[in-house]
């Protein structure tokens, strides 16, 4: 199973921005299985993602989209105001 982020809702055109994780299970039955995945959404963009999980058992391969869409928001520029004081003003390196 592979659970990525996409941009739409189409997994055939490629627009897989970034892959979460690969996860394999072995074909259980009637087990389900559970599991937690964190990731750091470094390099990438502003903007809002789709998440889409893969299943494939080698043969035939299955997608699910969720409903909620994640949303990235830029973090505010810290923008640092250097003031040099008026008698500073013409010292060399300065």
């Amino acid at each position: 199973m592979t659970i990525a982020l996409d941009i739409d809702f189409n997994p055939y055109n490629s627009n897989n921005v970034i892959t979460i994780t690969n996860i394999s299970y072995s074909a259980s039955g009637g087990n389900y299985f559970q599991e937690t995945v964190s990731w750091e959404p470094l390099f990438l963009t502003a903007g809002v993602y789709k998440t889409c999980s893969k299943i494939s058992d080698g043969t035939r391969t299955r997608y699910f989209y969720s409903n909620s869409k994640i949303s990235l928001i830029p973090e505010p520029f810290l923008f640092i105001i250097l003031l040099i004081p008026p008698f500073l003003k013409g010292v060399r390196g300065i």
